[in-house]
């Protein structure tokens, strides 16, 4: 069965638009990912740990037959493949890529939560999903993902279209 499932992606070291692509490369190239539609480029101040570089964000939809726990093991080898170094929590990275949606399910496990707790407190997550998917229902309720957000802060510096 194929399902709709939505990822962000976030990098703030080095070639930042780089790791992005390559990431989304790979998880195309896999063969168990399609890619449907890519937001625009989200230039962001750091969330938690502040004291770093802006961070790039995007979100995509994409399909996959995979289930959540085997998306999840390829989109962790994709952030190794890409050059992800283990750092403190919220702290600097190569790239990070989050699985926000998956269909309408809702998954808790030690290692996976679906829908992703952030996706309605943090704008460079909520706001380009928004952007591929302006009516997007949140599982679990009848309620549009525009409705439901909440953000703490403005963190969101810039805009840009995404070259492939």
């Amino acid at each position: 069965m194929v399902n709709n499932i939505y990822l962000a992606f976030g990098s703030n070291v080095g070639d930042k638009e780089e790791f992005i692509r390559k990431s989304l490369d790979l998880l195309e190239e896999s063969r168990k990912i399609k890619i449907l539609k890519i937001s625009s480029l989200y230039t962001t101040k750091p969330f938690g740990y502040v004291n770093q570089a802006d961070f790039i964000n995007c979100v995509c939809k994409a399909r996959t037959e995979l289930n959540p726990e085997d998306l999840f093991g390829i989109i962790k080898r994709t952030e190794e493949v890409v050059g992800r170094k283990k750092r403190e929590r919220w702290g600097p990275r190569e790239i990070d890529i989050d699985l926000l949606f998956y269909e309408s399910i809702k998954v808790k496990t030690d290692l996976l939560e679906i829908p992703h707790p952030g996706v309605l407190s943090r704008d460079f997550v909520a706001l380009p999903m928004l952007e591929i998917e302006k009516d997007f229902i949140c599982p679990g309720t009848s309620r549009k993902l525009s409705e439901l957000l909440n953000f703490e802060e403005n963190t969101i510096t810039g805009i840009k279209d995404f070259e492939r």
